[in-house]
């Protein structure tokens, strides 16, 4: 029986959604409570006592796994009468076979890479004592992060490699296509049988074919070569594909390595290797109050946009770069921004205020294209529905592992007298400040407040009032930083569905999904506030909501320094026009 959302396991493991399932379990993707970080849960519902023992023997092995083509194990349990859990990291990206599917076969050169990248986590686990065997190397299970590495995800058929047992593989250890003869049926598996499959992968993603099954050409079957298949593929680079598909495992490569050299013998001059492939996040629909139409951008002309003054209460009074003086009485400026590539029209008011609110010429983001990036491993099929891939390049992703990583070896009391060290050293640049921003529902530019400053390193807070109850519609709210021009800047939303997400803007409003996760503890209903909190401080920030850390960013994709603003309706369809968000205590420093 599957999980259901909502439902908390192990105490700790609140499960958000259910991502894939099959006959012998299923993964969903969950919410770590105690380290406060999205994860994902692998089921297995074979509660015999034999199961246990291997379960139990197989998951201690996997925890002591690292690394950096493999996702991290973090907890593995069992469920009396129930089932056995294993608990991995999200691997951020896209998988082979959903890229394969999008865009066709993959270059040779990138495709080298790849492979060579898996061979290397081969290597690792099959030099284990005891020997690891993954025994499902497939397209399916390569995710390829943004930053174009090549991960080897989904432990579910892994195997302990003990050359004096033989082990009885039924159906669920095969996957036709990528499985050697050895798998079907009983039959002694090593790991010459992953050598196999990461050969047919190679063969799958550079002729975008599968395989013949290797139990067909057991009784007479011809496998067309790749470069039959593909003539693009030199034939000698077929040929070593052929040996690592070899029937007989004797005739194979007899380790990773030997092939992941055969391969990168291949990379000369007609096939050079890309410094960084891009990317397209892979993506789920984020929980929704009800189904709806995916929204899309309207198209409208560049015009100037309307000015949307602070609420009546006046800020306290504060210094404004452009000098102005202290015994000035309603001073109105009025500061036009002529530069297109900034593109967007500011203009001040207020007794002694540089208040700015503006309606910048920053496109919305399109809710269908970008979304909470679902970094779960898949079961064992490897097959999400593809319609659900967004449409965002993304080339400068952080690794959630990374984050993860980083946030696991900095213990919370280190991290807590960090912050602290760096909350005591900044200095005010603008605020504390009062206002709103009203809702304009009619056209597709991001609702924005600004104040004047210029920085890289900052903290930033704001208490952020919600303008309508979820069931009304949905909203969003945060900040845009080391902003530099129109969709060029870093996005931090926080959305009405509890969900954040950080996004690079290169020009594109869709931009790329660098980190994203939930907040549990958002306070969501009409009226109430959120007190958020940003700090920015050359490659990394961090993240709080409601006093309590809810990420650690790698902000390395934009080292620039920028403006900071508060916006709201960064999706399309996320206001309603006649509501506002207001703001209270709006307050920059600048720190060293």
């Amino acid at each position: 029986m599957a999980l259901q959302a909502g439902q908390t396991i192990n105490n700790r493991y609140r499960v958000v959604k259910l991502l894939g399932q099959g006959g012998f379990g299923a993964v969903y993707r969950a919410w770590d409570s105690n380290l406060r970080k999205p994860c994902a849960v692998k089921e297995n519902l074979d509660i015999s006592p034999e199961a246990q023992r291997q379960f139990n023997r197989e998951a201690t092995v996997l925890a002591n796994l690292s690394h950096p083509n493999l996702p991290r194990v973090t907890d593995y349990f069992t469920i009396e009468d129930q089932g056995q859990y294993l608990v991995m990291d999200f691997v951020e990206g896209e998988d082979l076979a959903t890229l394969i599917q999008r865009q066709g076969e993959i270059p040779v050169a990138q495709a080298i890479t790849w492979i060579g990248q898996v061979a290397d986590a081969l290597s690792y686990l099959h030099q284990r004592v005891p020997p690891v065997v993954h025994r499902d190397i497939k397209p399916a299970n390569i995710r390829v992060t943004p930053q174009g590495n090549a991960m080897l995800v989904d432990f579910g058929l892994v195997k302990l490699f003990d050359p004096s047992m033989k082990t009885t593989i039924g159906a669920r250890a095969v996957t036709p296509g990528f499985a050697p003869p050895e798998q079907y049926g009983q039959g002694s598996t090593d790991p010459r049988t992953d050598i196999y499959a990461l050969g047919a992968t190679m063969y799958n993603i550079t002729t975008n074919q599968l395989p013949m099954e290797s139990i067909r050409r057991m009784v007479g079957g011809k496998l067309k070569t790749a470069h039959e298949v593909n003539q693009e593929i030199p034939e000698s680079l077929s040929q070593i594909v052929e040996q690592a598909m070899a029937l007989e495992p004797s005739h194979r490569f007899q380790n990773a390595l030997e092939f992941k050299a055969a391969l990168q013998g291949k990379l000369s001059t007609p096939f050079p290797v890309p410094a960084a492939a891009p990317v397209k996040a892979t993506v789920v629909v984020s929980p929704v109050r009800e189904q709806q139409a995916a929204p899309v951008i309207r198209q409208s002309a560049a015009v100037p946009a309307p000015v949307y003054y602070p609420r009546d209460e006046a800020p306290p009074t504060r210094r404004f770069a452009m000098g102005m003086g202290m015994g000035a009485i309603a001073l109105v400026v009025l500061c036009v921004v002529v530069a297109v590539a900034v593109g967007f029209w500011v203009i001040s008011s207020q007794s002694n205020s540089a208040t700015q609110t503006a309606k910048a010429e920053i496109q919305q983001t399109t809710e269908a294209r970008v979304r909470l990036t679902s970094t779960a491993q898949e079961l064992e099929n490897g097959n999400l529905n593809s319609t659900e891939q967004a449409r965002v390049t993304a080339a400068a992703r952080a690794a959630a592992t990374a984050t993860a990583q980083a946030g696991v070896l900095v213990t919370e009391q280190a991290l807590d007298g960090y912050i602290q060290n760096i909350l005591n050293n900044r200095t005010v640049v603008a605020g504390p400040i009062d206002g709103k921003i009203p809702h304009n529902a009619e056209d597709t530019l991001i609702s924005v407040f600004q104040e004047p400053a210029d920085l890289r390193d900052f903290v930033v807070e704001a208490n952020l009032i919600n303008p309508y109850s979820p069931t009304t519609g949905n909203w969003d709210y945060g900040f845009l930083f080391r902003h530099e021009e129109s969709n060029r800047h870093f996005r931090l939303i926080i959305r009405s569905d509890q969900n954040w997400v950080l996004l690079n803007n290169t020009g594109d409003p869709d931009g790329v999904i660098l980190q994203d996760g939930e907040i549990p503890d958002l306070r969501t209903g009409e009226g109430e506030s959120n007190s958020i909190r940003l700090i920015a401080q050359g490659t990394q920030g961090y993240f709080y909501v409601n006093d309590a850390l809810v990420a650690i960013l790698d902000l390395s994709a934009r080292t620039n320094s920028g403006g900071i603003l508060i916006a709201t309706g960064l999706y399309l369809g996320n206001e309603i026009t006649g509501k506002s968000t207001d703001f209270t205590h709006y307050t920059i420093w600048s720190i060293p």
